[in-house]
């Protein structure tokens, strides 16, 4: 996730991104767009699962990251954390996740601590104002401001 700044302008240059990424057996046939196996459905599992915008990764998948010079910034900070994730049937789920707010940290510009209706904002005009969400919506939002608020450090 790329963040410029919290102005409503900025929405049209932001995707929310939620997802999963496993390690397995995976086959694909490009000639008829044909795509399968075992790890392309645990990673839509693990994404699709998920009540927050960020992304999941199976413990094979961390482990072989955290090895790698990627698996820490260029400050040091890991960029594979451990986070109880809140999924969709209301459980919450410990798991290695993708430490994003350090990743892009020099892309985002906007509070911290930040509130879930002023992260929402960019977005509003595509899903509509944030007190109209239903609170499933909404938990999205706050979960994902959750992990903001803890893992970004300014320099």
């Amino acid at each position: 996730m790329i963040f410029q700044d919290l102005t409503p302008r900025v929405g049209l240059y932001c995707v929310p991104l939620r997802g999963g990424i496993a390690h397995g057996r995976f086959a694909f046939n490009l000639d008829h767009y044909l795509f399968s196996g075992p790890a392309l459905v645990d990673a839509y599992e693990l994404g699709e699962s998920s009540q927050w915008l960020g992304i999941s990764l199976d413990d094979k998948v961390a482990e072989a990251v955290m090895k790698l010079p990627i698996g820490r910034s260029t400050r040091g900070k890991e960029m594979v954390v451990n986070w109880e994730v809140p999924c969709k049937n209301g459980s919450i789920e410990n798991r290695m996740v993708i430490n994003w707010p350090e990743a892009h940290r020099d892309n985002y510009v906007g509070p911290i601590p930040v509130e879930a209706v002023t992260f929402y904002q960019p977005f509003a005009h595509l899903f509509g104002p944030f007190h109209q969400l239903t609170d499933s919506v909404k938990l999205k939002y706050e979960s994902t401001v959750a992990f903001l608020n803890a893992h970004f450090e300014p320099e």
